[in-house]
């Protein structure tokens, strides 16, 4: 974000802002600014020389224009310059080593162009890069070793691409990644191995995509904190498939086909502390399904079919502080839900209100005026 004090005009003497001004060129900058903000303008071409003398510049955002290519010349004098922001152009074409005029490139945002394909010649010359984003294109290649040459890479985003499947040879190189985002790529398989070369990788988003099964070799070589695969078309959990991933304390199943769960299914998380399963179409809940997971602290089962949920799914060891998420189902506020109001009396249990529970049987009653010990309003 670029905040700009003291100014006079749209210059002063750190930031120089052009946003909304139609400008078709690069005007002229003064010496001494670090950052530049460019944006919703129509600038189609940067000419060679254009950001000459601009060493002391940090920061250049032009998204909004009508570039649709990118080469090295045109960032030439930008050679402090740590965060590029290009969203929204009409970019195309990226040359080989576009980006090797700018040494100290931390930053690059490349949200929202017309780029179909990444190769490895793309990004020669930025070893630091550190993020990279390139939501919203119609990428529909990823060239073998294409991120080899960013070894400092810690964030990928590939959303709202053209990837139906991936595989190791795409991602060779990225020894540094911590977060990939593959949400909505029309992603339907992915290969064993595909992420071994991430040994770093803690959080990775595979949410709306096309997967109908998950398997063991999907997580050779990493070892997950967080793992998104909401809204694809999962219809069966076993143990099996989550081995590597014992480290695991966030994973988000929303949104599946899954219809039954059991014990077995989360065995291989010790450590699972945030489970999300909202809207799997199930019914009911076996008993000690979250047994043995007492550091489990927010489990969320809303928009179901649940019409009542037992203490015992819990087995005899509790979790000792959590946030349960119950709003959407039918339930039924009777006796077999008595033991969730002693459990908010004890302090380990909280119901979420978002959205807050209601009772299919008093439809206009609110959770909080229903007596579960017997199953009438409160008078």
């Amino acid at each position: 974000m670029f905040l700009a004090s003291s100014l006079v005009g749209d210059v002063d003497a750190v930031n120089f802002i052009q946003n909304n001004k139609g400008l078709e060129e690069i005007p002229d900058i003064p010496d001494g600014v670090t950052a530049i903000q460019l944006n919703h303008n129509n600038i189609q071409v940067i000419q060679p020389g254009a950001f000459s003398g601009l060493d002391s510049c940090t920061d250049l955002s032009m998204g909004y224009n009508s570039l649709t290519e990118i080469s090295s010349d045109m960032w030439e004098g930008l050679t402090a310059l740590v965060s590029l922001n290009l969203d929204y152009n009409v970019i195309e074409n990226v040359y080989p080593a576009a980006f090797s005029t700018l040494p100290t490139l931390e930053q690059l945002s490349l949200v929202g162009n017309k780029i179909q394909e990444i190769d490895d010649s793309m990004f020669l010359g930025v070893p630091l890069l550190a993020v990279l984003n390139f939501r919203g294109n119609p990428i529909t290649r990823i060239l073998a070793n294409s991120f080899s040459q960013l070894p400092n890479l810690q964030g990928l985003s590939l959303q709202k691409t053209d990837l139906p499947v991936i595989s190791a040879d795409m991602f060779a190189g990225l020894e540094s990644l911590a977060e990939l985002r593959l949400r909505d790529c029309k992603l339907s398989d992915i290969t064993s191995g595909t992420f071994s070369s991430m040994p770093t990788l803690r959080w990775l988003e595979l949410s709306l995509n096309q997967l109908s099964h998950l398997h063991k070799g999907m997580w050779e070589g990493i070892s997950l904190d967080a793992l998104y695969v909401s809204g694809n078309k999962i219809q069966s959990i076993n143990g099996d498939m989550w081995e590597g991933l014992e480290h695991l304390k966030t994973l988000h199943l929303d949104s599946n086909p899954i219809r039954y769960i059991s014990p077995q299914m989360w065995e291989g998380f010790p450590e699972l502390t945030h489970l999300w399963l909202n809207n799997i179409s199930i019914a009911y809940v076996p008993p000690n399904t979250f047994s043995n997971k007492p550091q489990l602290r927010s489990l969320y089962l809303g928009d179901n079919n649940l019409e009542t949920l037992a203490e015992s799914v819990f087995g005899s060891d509790p979790p000792g502080n959590l946030l349960l998420g119950l709003g959407g189902n039918p339930l039924q506020c009777d006796t077999r839900l008595c033991w969730m109001k002693e459990a908010e009396q004890e302090g380990w249990l909280t119901l979420s209100t978002q959205p807050i529970p209601t009772c299919a049987n008093f439809p206009n009653t609110n959770w909080g005026e229903v007596d579960f010990s017997c199953g009438s309003t409160v008078v």
